[in-house]
């Protein structure tokens, strides 16, 4: 019997836990104990979240045509286990060219079970045939990935003896979820109903959505200067590893628990106008612990970005969505994924620059929360489809 499409699509949520909750946000949480054993400079250690957004750009361009060649599900699935082991190897070694080289493949091997799993929920259907909340909710499973992170990270650092044992016993902490995660992601893969990756034909949907996309791509430079170095610049406020967890999990939890929920309210706004709202929280949350310190207000800025970053991911790609043909959907989400991909490969080194230049992490967060107001009001020029049906 086929399973239900909630239950299906909670499956499929850990498809963006695994490789983004786990693999991307988690290495947030283990880079201060890098920088500590390692001795990094902020602009390497943004380097390696530049490394990673490079190899998410390569997956995002290549994961239709690699799907075509290979098989949808065979290459869904290869994906999420090449995810998992590209977490477990970040324990070997401190070389800073392994480590890049490892970021590289994380970020390559999630695009493409991201672009590949996306595109499954994104057929979800409720019995009388709705759309439902399924879509949001695969965005939302990042939040889990994040919580999840929160938790085993600094358990894994404070059992550790060392900085070196500390980083390496945090990756492996990582794999342990990562690697229970994936029969449930092979399963709900194969129980979707995945089409095999088809050539893209007839107008490119890049300049009916242009807006979007050039909102999607700022969003990824403001966005994952925050993610990377807000626990750093948090322990240097003098919040405490403790309430940096707090803070961390707090981030996951309303991510994975709230997108769902504004999903009634965005299927009333125009699409220009949610993306607006979204992006513009996300900006004000990552510049409050520019303008204050103490662990009260870095929670609250946690749960107010945890609450409106994952939902603003999918309100982004939701707008394509209610713009376009649905033939034109898994295209829409590769081209938009391409965008978010050079956004991140700016973003980390950029802020990581700023940092470094002698303004300190609250500069970079600074360059981050302004890069953030920028794409909410590019998002605001989105026009909403020409017909009710939401088809151009």
């Amino acid at each position: 019997m086929r399973a239900r499409p909630f239950v299906l699509a909670v499956a499929l949520a850990m498809v963006p836990a695994t490789a983004q909750g786990l693999s991307r946000f988690g290495y947030g949480l283990v880079l201060p104990v890098m920088r500590e054993d390692l001795g990094w400079s902020y602009a390497t250690a943004g380097s390696l979240s530049t490394a990673n957004a490079i190899g998410y750009l390569v997956g995002s361009v290549g994961a239709l045509a690699v799907a075509r060649r290979l098989g949808t599900v065979t290459t869904f699935r290869a994906m999420i286990v090449a995810v998992v082991l590209t977490i477990a190897a970040g324990a070997i070694t401190g070389e800073l060219a392994v480590q890049l080289a490892l970021r590289f493949l994380a970020g390559v091997t999630a695009a493409v079970a991201f672009v590949l799993g996306g595109s499954a929920a994104s057929r979800l259907r409720t019995a009388d045939g709705r759309p439902g909340p399924f879509y949001g909710l695969y965005f939302a499973g990042a939040g889990a990935g994040v919580a999840l992170s929160g938790v085993v990270v600094p358990l894994a650092t404070a059992a550790a003896g060392s900085p070196a044992a500390a980083w390496r016993s945090a990756w492996l902490a990582l794999t342990v979820p990562a690697l229970l995660l994936i029969p449930v992601v092979w399963w709900a893969f194969r129980g979707a109903d995945v089409p095999a990756a088809a050539p893209h034909r007839g107008r490119s949907p890049l300049r009916s959505i242009a807006p979007i996309v050039a909102s999607y791509t700022l969003f990824g430079v403001g966005y994952i200067g925050y993610m990377t170095f807000v626990p750093d610049h948090l322990r240097g406020q003098g919040v405490g590893d403790a309430g940096v967890a707090v803070f961390w999990i707090g981030l996951g939890l309303a991510g994975f628990v709230v997108p769902p929920l504004w999903a009634p309210l965005l299927r009333r706004l125009a699409p220009g106008v949610g993306v607006f709202g979204l992006v513009a929280a996300t900006a004000l949350a990552a510049v409050v612990p520019v303008l204050t310190s103490g662990a009260a207000a870095a929670w609250v800025s946690g749960i107010v970005f945890g609450a409106s970053f994952l939902t603003a991911i999918g309100a982004l790609t939701d707008a394509s969505r209610r713009v376009l043909d649905p033939v034109h959907w898994t295209a829409a989400l590769a081209v938009l994924t391409v965008g978010f991909a050079l956004g991140q490969c700016l973003g980390p080194v950029l802020s990581g620059l700023v940092s470094d230049a002698g303004g300190g992490l609250t500069a970079g967060l600074s360059v981050s929360a302004g890069v953030l107001g920028v794409a909410a009001l590019v998002g605001l020029l989105q026009r909403a489809p020409a017909d009710p049906g939401g088809k151009l």
